[in-house]
């Protein structure tokens, strides 16, 4: 019999527990904001990241971490007008970039409605502005880039020959231009190379992986400015990261400033992908809440 009551007390004190448990707001059980905040003041604050981009005229990249931060935008929009003012080009380019920019004078563009970089390249003419650039670059992985443009076996994309082909050599085309500027690391510059190359001989494989290359490129491309895209590309180390982010980007097309800053703020492809799909739930808060307190809170 006491052993009988003793069973009935354990349960309900666990029933109670975990009433208890179930009452606390779901971030809370997720994060912990007290920690956050603490973490937030060993790093630089948004507001100096934004003053940062924009010292660099990195238009783009500053008012997609203004727009996420939602930090004081009165100092940064005069900023941001003045630099403008006196480089009308990166209201296209998303901020200073040579090799891009010589490509928007050699085509004669100055106004856009949307400066991402893929709408940019689709029309024939534009692509192959770029590609007489480019084929006179001195650099053998964008050589091996330009091989594949019209390589067989392609699955989900169309050469650059077929009337369909536009997107596909867009996207070649914007992977050829970032290592032509210098945006990839060396190394994954080189992999890339290889890849294309192995995939110019007809290895299956190698083709697979070009075409997703090109199609994460273009997810990404389809969101983001050149400065913006450069700036992910610099913190790239694999294809997977770079797959990650487009996973990311196509998954959440109305989060793109969050996720640009989010990776920004942490240049781990990684850490912010398997943080959002293991708390799916309550991520994008917890997320959000970080990002108004700069990278200390994000890493």
């Amino acid at each position: 019999m006491v052993a009988i009551v003793k069973s009935i007390i354990f349960w309900i004190l666990a029933a109670l527990l975990a009433a208890c448990a179930l009452s606390v707001p779901a971030h809370l059980r997720t994060i912990d904001t007290t920690v956050i905040e603490h973490a937030a003041t060993t790093d630089s604050s948004p507001s100096e990241l934004i003053s940062a981009a924009i010292n660099a005229a990195q238009i783009g990249p500053a008012q997609r971490l203004l727009l996420a931060t939602e930090a004081n935008a009165t100092n940064h929009n005069a900023q941001l007008d003045s630099l403008l003012q006196r480089n009308p080009q990166f209201a296209i380019s998303g901020g200073a970039d040579r090799s891009f920019e010589d490509f928007l004078d050699l085509v004669q563009i100055d106004s856009a409605k949307n400066n991402a970089v893929v709408p940019l390249l689709l029309p024939r003419s534009e692509r192959a502005s770029l590609m007489g650039t480019l084929s006179e670059s001195s650099n053998a992985n964008v050589d091996a880039l330009l091989s594949i443009r019209n390589i067989p076996g392609l699955i989900r994309l169309h050469p650059a020959s077929h009337a369909a082909g536009a997107p596909y050599d867009a996207g070649v085309l914007t992977l050829a231009l970032l290592i032509e500027g210098g945006h990839f690391q060396t190394a994954l510059a080189q992999q890339i190379g290889a890849l294309a190359s192995q995939a110019k001989l007809g290895t299956p494989a190698a083709v697979r992986a070009c075409e997703d290359l090109v199609i994460a490129t273009l997810s990404l491309g389809r969101q983001l400015d050149y400065r913006s895209l450069a700036n992910l590309a610099a913190i790239t180390e694999t294809p997977s990261d770079w797959a990650q982010m487009a996973t990311m980007f196509r998954a959440q097309p109305d989060r793109i400033n969050r996720l640009f800053t989010a990776l920004s703020f942490t240049e781990n492809s990684s850490k912010v992908f398997n943080y959002l799909a293991t708390h799916s739930e309550t991520g994008n808060a917890d997320l959000d809440q970080a990002l108004t307190l700069g990278p200390g809170a994000i890493n």
